[in-house]
């Protein structure tokens, strides 16, 4: 929900955001590297090394839950929009 929230600002934006709402620089990190490590995850789960089945469900078996929740959540929103 805070991607979501923070989704439509620019980069300084967010982080001021995060500071002033309480976050630690480190907290903040995290939150601001989220979406970037994601997203890597997904070109990788698209890419050549993921094309059987199997590779699929065991790349995602070790993709954290609130990453694939992330990114399911984001290709619903790409569906929505074709």
């Amino acid at each position: 929900m805070l991607l979501a929230i923070l989704g439509r600002l620019k980069d300084r934006e967010q982080a001021s955001l995060l500071s002033k709402v309480g976050f630690r620089a480190a907290e903040s990190a995290t939150v601001l590297e989220f979406e970037e490590e994601t997203l890597e995850a997904q070109k990788e789960l698209l890419g050549k090394k993921v094309k059987a089945p199997i590779d699929a469900y065991r790349f995602l078996e070790k993709l954290p839950l609130d990453r694939m929740a992330y990114l399911l959540a984001e290709s619903g929103q790409v569906r929505r929009a074709l």
